[in-house]
């Protein structure tokens, strides 16, 4: 609603009052004290205003707040509420400091986010005694993983250096709800725990730019309902693994600049809920197995700058709209079969393809994008005037 100004005091004489949303507004000041006469409030939402300075001491007067969200604003501080089960605090301008020990006193807390907040150092050992966490967005401590209970766990974007402690792998297992699992944009330095593989709710995996080496663990899709898998940029070594799709649920694999090798397995080209796969920049081989190209749902196929083998197929997944398999060894002609019709961005440059380039790739309703540089056509393409009369064309490297 944009509204400006302080909140006004004599909202607290509406006695009972339990939600109050000021979310997304240009309220400026401190801590709006007054709010601590509303003595039945159990949701506060300041979010995304202009509030500054320090969250006072007594805010624990709040003794009934069930939820709180000072997210977006430049607060420093947060006192004790040991009924509170929601707390987001993510966005604040706080002066760089370390994890405060009042953050474990809230023991009914389920819903904890306070990213890009500027904290640094160590999350404290005693995290452990917050048994009702449930979605933490947060060095990461061992007791971490005493949260029997925690569901989401969020570690992206921040400044975590050097190992996952040596007892993650064990630990891990123990994290029994865990379905969702973000640690992008880290510099860790170590091997993927096997037990997470092993996690039963596991569905959205990202590691995506965490300097982790070694290999996928082995069991990762095996044992639950797998989504997404974002392993992008680090360091992983091995196949793609056989059961990423074995309960027939996964959407998403992304696997680009690292060193995957070997060849894909045979299971994702039965992979029929498979959307998306983008595993460019690494040195996977052989033939890409019949089904994965004719997968009924897939849209996004990005396979660039591998080691892969064979001919095009002339039946592909007519979903299918970007393709992406320039610097292989593709060999053979460019189909122009119907199901290739619905590509927009097609890529092929530098591989082993010959011969003449169909002039009926300009007649594909949808392309955008079409390179074809570095193969061994010939070039009476070209005297195709028909070049010059589709408009969806927007970019030609022949």
């Amino acid at each position: 609603m944009n509204i400006a100004g302080t909140i006004p005091p004599f909202i607290c004489d509406h006695k009972n009052l339990t939600i109050l949303d000021f979310y997304d507004n240009t309220f400026i000041g401190m801590f709006p004290v007054a709010l601590f006469n509303c003595s039945k409030l159990r949701y506060l939402s300041l979010s995304f205003n202009y509030f500054v300075g320090v969250i006072p001491d007594d805010i624990d007067v709040f003794s009934g707040l069930s939820f709180l969200d000072l997210s977006g604003n430049n607060f420093t501080e947060i006192g004790n509420l040991s009924n509170l089960q929601v707390l987001s605090m993510a966005y604040n301008g706080f002066l760089p400091s370390s994890f405060s020990s009042n953050f474990t006193q809230l023991k009914q807390l389920k819903w904890f986010s306070i990213s890009y907040s500027n904290l640094f150092g160590e999350i404290l050992e005693t995290t452990g005694e917050m048994v009702a966490l449930e979605h933490l967005d947060l060095n990461i401590p061992s007791s971490l993983f005493l949260l029997k209970n925690l569901i989401v766990l969020y570690l992206y974007r921040n400044k975590l250096s050097g190992e996952i402690p040596w007892k993650m792998p064990d630990d891990f297992g123990k994290l029994q709800n865990l379905s969702v699992l973000n640690l992008f944009y880290n510099q860790l330095s170590s091997e993927i725990p096997k037990s997470i593989g092993r996690l039963p709710a596991l569905i959205h995996f990202s590691l995506l730019s965490v300097n982790l080496s070694g290999v996928l663990p082995p069991d990762l899709g095996r044992y639950s309902m797998l989504k997404t898998v974002e392993a992008s940029s680090n360091k992983l070594t091995g196949r793609l693994l056989e059961f990423l799709c074995n309960r027939g649920k996964l959407v998403g694999v992304s696997g680009y600049n690292n060193n995957l090798n070997g060849e894909l397995p045979e299971s994702l080209g039965n992979c029929s809920s498979l959307l998306m796969m983008s595993i460019s920049r690494n040195a996977v081989t052989s033939n890409i197995p019949i089904g994965l190209w004719t997968a009924s749902n897939l849209r996004y196929l990005m396979l660039s700058s591998n080691l892969f083998t064979g001919e095009l197929l002339d039946e592909v997944s007519r979903n299918l709209r970007r393709l992406e398999i320039s610097n292989n060894m593709f060999s053979g002609k460019i189909s122009t079969e119907a199901s290739w019709r619905n590509l927009m961005f097609f890529n092929a440059s530098n591989n082993l393809f010959c011969g003449t380039i169909p002039q009926e790739l300009t007649a594909f309703p949808l392309v955008i994008t079409l390179l074809l540089e570095n193969d061994a056509y010939n070039s009476s393409f070209l005297n195709n005037p028909s070049l010059c009369t589709r408009n969806s064309l927007l970019s030609l490297n022949l």
